[in-house]
């Protein structure tokens, strides 16, 4: 199925599967997530949510989650919580 997906949204589901343990963690979380549930939230430095933002507004176009929610982090200047809200069951196909 993931072979049949076009070009920019494999690169996109590419970016936070395959890159660190940082996306990997994210994929878990999202793969845990029930259908059209939200993902455990995951603390992560602002920085790192900067770089996955451009494949997660993809995949928010594209349907597979409804919203991402960033949420600062009290306490912890430069980090932020990250939510995935609305996974869609077509993403946890993926898995």
């Amino acid at each position: 199925m993931f072979e049949q997906l076009p070009h920019d949204e494999r690169e996109a589901l590419a970016r936070i599967r395959n890159k660190t343990c940082v996306p990997s963690l994210l994929w878990q979380r999202i793969a845990a997530a029930a259908p059209d549930g939200d993902s455990e939230p995951l603390l992560l430095r602002r920085a790192v949510i900067a770089r996955l933002q451009p494949a997660l507004d993809l995949l928010q176009t594209r349907g597979y989650f409804q919203q991402v929610r960033i949420n600062a982090e009290p306490g912890k200047p430069g980090w932020a919580q990250l939510t995935l809200q609305g996974v869609s069951p077509r993403f946890l196909l993926l898995h």
